[in-house]
């Protein structure tokens, strides 16, 4: 029988950290594990392949788009597999790597399943996972430290769908708009209902556009108080790089401009906070002789003007 509660970790290079989760996670009792992993360097990849074959896994590799789908659907029903790797042919991002997994489990499972997604850089225990998978709500996800900030992240209880920025006081948690996407149990009703993750978006800004689309359809999250994981930060991407910076500005501003924009109308209020928030970061970078991070900014801003999506070429 098709077991229905599963946990996808999607791997970028981080071998280690999903080696982490399989050690702790494969105890979860009547949960599967999901490796998705995002076409890391071939002996990243091939570190994460010996070891989920030595603990019996079904491994797949898709040669193009859609090669390997159905092999995998397959073989997963036939051989009831409790732990899975899959490789994209290409780097999908956060959203489409995930929706892989999302896709096949939910044709497989329907309206019954639930599932933990859980990024390589989250520390994450067996009662907390446990808990998550078991309750009832359509979207859940726990308090999240962050590792960086020292404290649990309210970027959920103060975010501004108008703008995309965190305003005002935090909500309450029956009020909470959004949850990290670095910890988020989804069920096969949420899925059905509000669709999969947003996948033309790339690194940054996923989880807004998804819970901005949740509230319009008139659904909530649910934070479930008092289960804790710790999130160490991005290890894929480095802080204050070129390339942290540039995905942040540009993504925040092409949310905006195709999505809050028409649905809200607050331009002058978007341009206040997002003028500023450019204006003060450039002059943090200057002072820092970050040209690096300064270029990231520049260029950011320039293409979320252009509307351009997806992975930055080379």
């Amino acid at each position: 029988m098709m077991r229905t509660k599963w946990i996808i970790v999607l791997n970028y290079n981080l071998y280690e950290r999903c080696l982490a989760h399989l050690e702790t996670l494969s105890g979860v009792a009547n949960v599967g594990l999901f490796f998705v992993d995002n076409q890391s360097r071939g002996e990243e990849y091939q570190a994460l392949r010996d070891v989920c074959m030595k603990h019996g896994a079904l491994v797949v590799e898709a040669k193009d788009e859609k090669s390997g789908l159905a092999v995998l659907q397959e073989q997963l029903v036939k051989l009831e597999s409790r732990l899975v790797l899959f490789r994209t042919h290409k780097n999908l991002g956060y959203g489409g790597g995930n929706n892989v997994a999302l896709r096949v489990l939910h044709d497989l499972c329907g309206s019954a399943g639930q599932f933990l997604i859980v990024n390589p850089d989250v520390i994450l225990s067996q009662d907390a996972a446990q808990r998550l998978l078991d309750c009832h709500a359509e979207i859940c996800g726990p308090e999240v430290y962050e590792r960086y900030k020292q404290g649990i992240s309210a970027f959920g209880h103060t975010v501004d769908f108008s703008t995309g920025f965190s305003e005002g006081e935090c909500a309450s948690d029956n009020n909470i708009k959004a949850l990290s996407g670095c910890c988020l149990k989804l069920s096969g009703r949420a899925l059905e209902k509000y669709g999969y993750l947003p996948e033309d978006i790339f690194l940054y800004g996923e989880e807004i556009i998804y819970f901005e689309r949740v509230s319009r359809q008139g659904g909530a999250p649910y934070y479930l108080r008092g289960v804790v994981v710790e999130h160490i930060g991005s290890l894929s991407v480095t802080k204050h790089t070129f390339m942290h910076y540039y995905y942040l500005f540009r993504n925040s501003l092409t949310y905006f401009i195709e999505i809050a924009g028409p649905h809200y109308g607050r331009y002058g209020r978007f341009i206040w906070l997002y003028t500023t928030d450019c204006l003060d970061t450039l002059r943090i970078n200057f002072r820092k002789r970050n040209w690096a991070g300064i270029r990231g900014i520049l260029f950011g801003v320039w293409h979320g003007l252009r509307l351009r999506k997806g992975p930055l070429d080379g």
